[in-house]
């Protein structure tokens, strides 16, 4: 597990790592690093919340429970009805709440929160996926799908920075943490811990 958290600790830093690389306009890669901050206390806030429901889990995985395969997909939905809704709001109101809290200077950074909650919401999405997978003692699929996340930032980092700018570093990282949920669904269904 400390390999998986190695590469999601690089999911997370490495935008604003590589983001240096790519782009020499500072104060742009500074309101990324602002939104980048605020995706990590959303995410913090939001696998508090999705950790409270490991003893329950736990205990169903136990008894083998026949709804525990329902689980991930149930979250899974659960989350993302949560997201899309966010998401739009603080793309509507990321932007004006930030200069009225923090001053104009910072308003790119307010026109990055729809996509970083978005981001967000694909980071917690595959939570009940994950916690099936670890209970079922598969912590390799941890790494594999954090890998494949870690492999995508990278090989996408410099042509999302290219295309869409100094937040092309949000997407690349959103399309790293989309791989990284794709793989434990996927690989959650293939191995029959998980039901549609």
């Amino acid at each position: 597990l400390s390999v998986a958290a190695a590469f999601q600790a690089w999911l997370l830093a490495g935008p604003l790592v590589m983001g240096r690389l790519y782009t020499d306009d500072m104060a742009a890669l500074g309101q990324v690093a602002f939104a980048l901050n605020v995706l990590g206390i959303l995410v913090a806030v939001a696998s508090a919340f999705a950790s409270a429901a490991l003893p329950v889990v736990s205990r169903a995985s136990g008894r083998s429970d026949p709804r525990l395969a329902r689980y991930g997909a149930v979250s899974l939905v659960g989350v993302l009805l949560l997201t899309l809704p966010l998401a739009a709001l603080a793309a509507w109101a990321g932007g004006p709440l930030v200069v009225w809290l923090l001053g104009p200077e910072f308003a790119e950074a307010g026109r990055f929160l729809g996509p970083v909650v978005l981001v967000a919401g694909v980071i917690i999405a595959p939570t009940g996926y994950g916690q099936t997978l670890l209970l079922a003692g598969r912590r390799d699929v941890a790494v594999y799908a954090s890998g494949a996340g870690a492999l995508v930032l990278v090989l996408f980092m410099g042509p999302a920075v290219q295309f869409f700018g100094p937040g092309g570093a949000i997407a690349a990282a959103g399309a790293a943490w989309g791989v990284r949920a794709c793989v434990q669904v996927v690989w959650a269904h293939r191995i029959g811990l998980a039901k549609s």
